[in-house]
């Protein structure tokens, strides 16, 4: 069984109108977990052929269940 763990931690742009953010993407890991700062929306779903911003919730951890778990329901 092969088990992985990835942490990333992205500070306080001093100067975000320079920030090109990350590409659109889906999570492609099984369990994805997301602590936001409570004053920036930084999350955002694809809802609706649309991108609309998550706004965050204070002392609230965000669970994300990836890709991979879509693999299992379609088997």
């Amino acid at each position: 069984m092969k088990q992985a763990i990835r942490m990333n931690y992205y500070p306080t742009c001093s100067r975000p109108d320079l920030v090109l953010g990350v590409s659109p993407h889906s999570d492609t890991s099984t369990i994805t977990l997301l602590l936001q700062d409570d004053d920036i929306t930084g999350l955002q779903i694809r809802h609706r052929e649309g991108w609309v911003p998550v706004k965050p919730i204070p002392n609230a951890i965000v669970a994300n269940i990836g890709d991979v778990i879509e693999v299992f329901y379609d088997l």
